[in-house]
């Protein structure tokens, strides 16, 4: 059993050590300009053992994400609008505390695939977390908030990072929070069709020629 545990410690430590050379360097290049060995040398482990632990450099960044993530987003027991302020406040100090790292990794043309990879992750953490807010919610109706969230709240990020980077991570969650609660602990509204939410005026207006 302890050989076990000290064999987890010393993974745990390689990636640690990996992850924090990656995040050092993405300060200083965009990752399509970052080699295997770049990360290698800044944390002082083998290339041997990089690959014992991750395929390339895009294996090491999921792995990453997918930590972040899934240690910012999670439901817990406590549903009340305090603890969501809370979540909503350490995802945004922990962009905060890296915001040189990621404006550029947000904003870099050139590091689409980073960005890609956030949304996805971002919002299959989130699907996650609705499963356990909502049991019964239809899949595909999880999707879509969860896409459209992510979506949404990553382009809100990278503002804020680029444009207004004097707003604190406080200011930003206390405004933030009581909107996205809204969105995501709201009953289910009574359903209609489009139609039906039209003016008589604009619903008696027949479509242009060629339009159905």
């Amino acid at each position: 059993m302890d050989q076990k545990r000290s064999e987890d410690l010393r993974i745990q430590r390689t990636h640690r050590l990996l992850l924090s050379a990656l995040v050092d360097l993405l300060s200083e290049k965009s990752f399509s300009d970052l080699r295997v060995k770049d990360i290698c040398e800044r944390a002082g482990v083998h290339r041997s053992t990089f690959y014992t632990h991750f395929e390339d450099k895009s294996h090491l960044l999921l792995f990453g994400i997918q930590e972040l993530m899934d240690d910012l987003i999670h439901s817990g027991d406590d549903r009340s609008y305090p603890a969501f302020l809370h979540s909503v406040y350490r995802i945004l100090k922990y962009f905060q505390r890296n915001q040189q790292e990621y404006t550029r990794l947000l904003l870099d043309p050139k590091d689409a695939l980073v960005q890609r990879l956030f949304h996805d992750e971002f919002s299959r953490a989130l699907k996650s977390y609705l499963r356990d807010l909502h049991p019964t919610m239809p899949a595909r109706e999880i999707d879509i908030i969860s896409q459209f969230f992510a979506g949404g709240f990553l382009s809100l990020v990278t503002q804020w990072l680029s444009e207004f980077p004097d707003r604190s991570a406080k200011e930003m969650a206390e405004e933030l929070a009581p909107l996205t609660f809204r969105v995501f602990l709201l009953p289910k509204p009574k359903l209609c069709r489009l139609q039906d939410t039209l003016p008589i005026s604009v619903r008696c207006v027949p479509p242009p020629d060629g339009v159905h």
